[in-house]
């Protein structure tokens, strides 16, 4: 599952629900999808129609 979360006035972030086992049960947590490269941080994107534009981006890239 997928969202696109508005950060501030002109900020807009992928991000992708992930589950992990903890000793709990199951924990979910939203993690940023499009990440900057060779960084561990979010690519932030102008508007939400370029942040769709790079979220179909790279859901095609690993369907290859």
């Amino acid at each position: 599952m997928f969202r696109i979360r508005k950060v501030s006035e002109k900020k807009f972030v992928v991000e992708v629900l992930v589950s992990k086992w903890t000793l709990f049960g199951l924990k979910k947590e939203w993690k940023p999808f499009v990440k900057s490269a060779g960084l561990d941080c979010a690519w932030h994107h102008s508007t939400y129609d370029f942040a769709m534009m790079n979220l179909l981006n790279e859901v095609k890239e690993q369907i290859k």
